[in-house]
Order: structure tokens, then sequence, then C-alpha cells
């Protein structure tokens, strides 16, 4: 799979909201070195590359970052917006890049599978930065599900709110869905085999804002999951930042809820009782490090590091496809 120097060379594309976050944090880890920035913005490039000290003059475009990249690269971070992933994940692959792609993967099924596949064929590590599945707090909770800590599970609900509005794209289903859907299908480890979903609210340009539904699993359990920006409201309610997952099962129920930067978790008995801290949960880890961590470790020492790869990202769209198309269609 290993296909670099000792120091693992990546070029970011994309300096908008999430590429600047990754330079520090990919720089910060053992022989790994961000050597090239992209950006349609050269100036942007410009100042951010200065900001970092990295030499290599920056890229405007996919073409010029890849010329002669097997050179200059082992890998390169997609933190573009979701509609132009494929065409560069698909570049990048086509260089013999390893690659981390801002999730979602794609914006179609199809092309998400193409990828995946395109990627075992190339013998190269994709790996979808879907973060929560390398929280610690998050693996912790998996093995409570899996040990049947809780009881047989009966609902599940994934609440993601507060982001900043995106009145150009992509919609709210796509951009904070992801986060719902890869954490539900991360925790229970089944996938559903129907997803009902319904638009609430759109900004002035049409855009979805607000948006509730329900994945359906052959075992019955079944997952609300609700999605809004910063500024709406939902059932009358203005709508509070939050990430908040709650886990019902027969015996006891378990909400976690925060973001990177501040996260807890409780636990009450199914039948009643006060919430109460989780005793054993430790928070010092920083979801976002540890999946840039696992990304290299995919590379350098086994795939196994990789929990989100082509086929799991490619779940993840497939599941948010058939979401919009229930949007569009009134919840069918």
């Amino acid at each position: 799979m290993t296909r670099c120097t000792n120091i693992l060379r990546i070029g970011i594309v994309g300096l908008g909201y999430w590429g600047p976050r990754l330079i520090p944090l990919f720089h910060g880890l053992p022989a790994v070195s961000v050597v090239r920035l992209c950006d349609a913005n050269r100036a942007l490039a410009e100042t951010v590359s200065a900001q970092y000290a990295i030499l290599e003059p920056p890229a405007s475009s996919m073409t010029e970052l890849l010329s002669d990249a097997k050179k200059h690269l082992d890998a390169v971070i997609i933190a573009t917006p979701p509609n132009t992933h494929y065409d560069h994940a698909r570049q990048a692959l086509d260089a013999g890049m390893h690659e981390f792609v801002e999730k979602p993967l794609a914006v179609t099924s199809v092309e998400a599978h193409q990828l995946s596949e395109h990627a075992r064929e190339k013998n190269r590590v994709l790996f979808v930065d879907h973060t929560f599945c390398y929280d610690g707090v998050f693996l912790a909770l998996r093995e409570m599900v899996q040990k049947g800590d809780l009881g047989p599970m009966q609902s599940v609900s994934f609440e993601w709110l507060g982001a900043r509005p995106k009145p150009q794209g992509p919609d709210v289903l796509w951009d904070s869905g992801p986060h719902a859907v890869a954490s539900c299908l991360f925790l229970l480890g089944i996938y559903p085999d129907s997803i009902s979903m319904h638009g609430l609210s759109y900004l002035d340009g049409g855009i979805l804002s607000v948006a509730e539904g329900e994945l359906h699993f052959k075992d019955g359990i079944i997952a609300k999951v609700i999605l809004g920006w910063k500024g709406g409201s939902y059932r009358g309610n203005p709508i509070e930042k939050a990430a908040r997952v709650t886990l019902a099962g027969e015996e006891k129920v378990v909400e976690y809820e925060g973001s990177f930067g501040m996260r807890n978790v409780r636990v009450c008995d199914s039948k009643g009782g006060s919430w109460m801290p989780l005793m054993g949960m430790t928070y010092d880890d920083e979801p976002l490090r540890a999946a840039c961590t696992a990304f290299v470790d995919s590379i350098r020492v086994s795939p196994e590091h990789n929990r989100t790869d082509g086929v799991f990202g490619t779940h993840v769209v497939s599941i948010l496809s058939a979401a919009e198309y229930s949007v569009s269609h009134g919840g069918r």
C-alpha cells in the first residue's frame, strides 16, 4: 500500500473553512509535511503558504498541483465544495495519490462508488473525513452498543443543528447530513432499509435549511434525524448550536452532546430516573487530529486504520441521495 518517502508529503486543495484547520494538524504529525497548497484564489493560497512557511509555490488548479506530482507529493487532501469532490478525487487517484476527502465523498452514489472502486484498483488509500467516527467517545459508545450494555436497541436520534448557513450550497442535507448519517452507521453498525425525509424550511434562494426524517432498519429500530442551520427554527423554537446523539435501549438511554471542543455523555434508566454523567469517558482527545493520524497510519501501517474508506463513504452518500429524493417527493 505504501509509496512514500520517509517524510509523507501532502498537498492540500481548498483553503476556505476546513483546509486551513488541517494544515497545522498534519504538520504536527511525525514525519509528515504539508509541502504545497492549492486554491483557485492564488492570492489566498500565497497568503496561507506564507503563514505556514510552505516554500513550494502554491497552485491554483488540480492540474497545476498534480503536474509531475510523483516527484513532490504522496497524498492529497481535498477540502473543496462537495460538488467538486468527484473530479478532484479522480484526478488525484489517476496521479497515484493517496487521498483524504472532506465529507461527503461525492454527491451521487454512482460517483462515490466509482471513486471507491478506482482507489481499490489503484491500491491507494481513499479516506473520507467523517470526523466523528474518530472521536474516542463515539468509539466507547459503539462498544456499549455492540456489547449490549444498553439492552436491545429501541430507537436512536441524531441532531446536527446550528451550523452556519450556506446560501450558495450545499444545502443542509449535504452539509450537516453526512455527520448524522455517518454517526448512525458507525454507532449501530447496520444499514437502513428505507428512509423518509421532509424539508421544513428553505433559504430565499431555495436552499434547504431545516429537515427531519427517519431511517428504518430491519430489526425495527428507527433512527430520527434532525438537521438545521443557525438562524432557523425547528417546530417553532430557535435552532440551537448542538450535535446530539441519543441511543435508547430497553435498559438504558445514553445521550451524547457537544462538539469537538466540548463534549459530554450522560445516561439514565430506560424506565425513568435522573440523568447522570456516564463514568469512564475521557474527552482529552482531538477527533480531527485523530482522523488525520488514522489517514497517515492507513498509508504507513495498515488500511485497517481507515474506518471511513470509500465503501463506508459510498454508503453515506447513498443514504443522502435517497433522503434527497424523499425530500423532493414529499417524504416518500
